[in-house]
């Protein structure tokens, strides 16, 4: 399943390197080239990466959230569309979607971002507010509203349109319409490399996104990639596995129905996510099994935590969706 986040995290967990990285190239006109829109996006005070859009003809803002499996609505907007016929034989969803308890469906009329305009658009209503609406929906829970739109650029999304996403200053989203050929992916690769990028390949899993491989202490520790999270987070169970002591927080996480479950911290020896290995990290660390990121999964791709905003920014990653591949710069100071 597909689940959120909250950026807001009041204690700094992994901030995974001390030095700051040096400035990479520019490389919008190398995607530009290769037939990408480029769209600049605004990094909110809780980390989240947001694009203006236009919902049925009005101004509002989306969210873009690897971290959600599918296109998003907030309720509140929600209750003014029409519903999802689910024998719709036009519907171009997997079995999987409607599998999820709790989930509603509507349809937009059309949503436009950037250059493009999508119609009659199924999507999730989600009450952001309460998060008892969908059964993966997390946030913090410290009297704050956590969330800055009304719409969730999910997982599908972003496969759909081969996004590409660039933590730089000015973060910028790529869209394109169909697969980059195997002649221009040769030629993104070979730019990425040249430009002193190093690759981490990534896992596609339908119903939660991309995971990525990591180990902490030595031991495997998949993490889902999402940006709409800005730290780190693993499950109890690998702390428990390892034997680390946790440090209890004053904060909790919010999930399924309602359910909260408490914040604490950890500390490791060592972390490695691909090519990157983080001396000493502290991580947030929570019962996730309510978003089926825990111990009972047995496949060695199944995600037993997240990689949030913080890794990409210090990092100054490039996410290719499209191409599964999280590029990220090495370089020092």
């Amino acid at each position: 399943m597909g689940y959120w986040i909250a950026a807001a995290l009041a204690i700094r967990v992994l901030g995974f390197l001390n030095v700051r990285a040096a400035e990479p190239p520019a490389l919008r006109e190398l995607f530009v080239s290769l037939g990408y829109e480029a769209i600049p996006l605004k990094k909110t005070e809780q980390g989240h990466l947001v694009i203006p859009a236009r919902l049925n003809g009005r101004k509002t803002q989306c969210t873009i959230d690897s971290g959600f499996t599918y296109l998003a609505v907030d309720a509140s907007r929600a209750g003014k569309l029409p519903p999802l016929d689910r024998r719709d034989p036009g519907l171009d969803l997997p079995s999987a979607a409607f599998r999820q308890t709790n989930a509603t469906w509507v349809r937009i009329g059309h949503l436009e971002i950037g250059g493009r305009r999508l119609e009659h658009v199924p999507v999730q209503s989600v009450d952001w507010r309460t998060g008892n609406r969908r059964d993966w929906l997390t946030r913090l829970v410290d009297g704050r509203q956590s969330f800055d739109s009304e719409v969730v650029l999910g997982a599908d999304f972003l496969r759909r349109f081969h996004a590409i996403i660039e933590y730089q200053r000015i973060p910028i989203l790529y869209l394109r319409e169909k697969t980059i050929d195997a002649a221009n992916a040769s030629r993104l690769d070979l730019a990425l490399t040249n430009a002193g990028f190093l690759p981490i390949r990534l896992y596609h899993l339908e119903t939660l996104g991309w995971v990525v491989p990591a180990t902490f202490d030595g031991t495997r520790v998949p993490l889902l990639i999402d940006t709409g999270a800005s730290h780190t987070l693993l499950d109890d169970g690998v702390v428990q596995q390892l034997g680390i002591k946790t440090h209890a927080s004053d904060r909790h996480i919010q999930g399924v129905e309602g359910r909260k479950t408490r914040l604490m911290t950890a500390q490791f020896q060592e972390a490695q996510i691909g090519v990157f290995t983080i001396p000493r990290p502290v991580v947030g660390v929570a019962d996730l099994s309510a978003w089926n990121l825990d111990r009972t999964h047995r496949s060695m791709f199944m995600p037993r935590g997240l990689v949030g905003g913080t890794f990409f920014s210090e990092t100054q990653s490039i996410l290719d969706c499209g191409n599964q591949k999280l590029w990220c710069w090495p370089k020092r100071r």
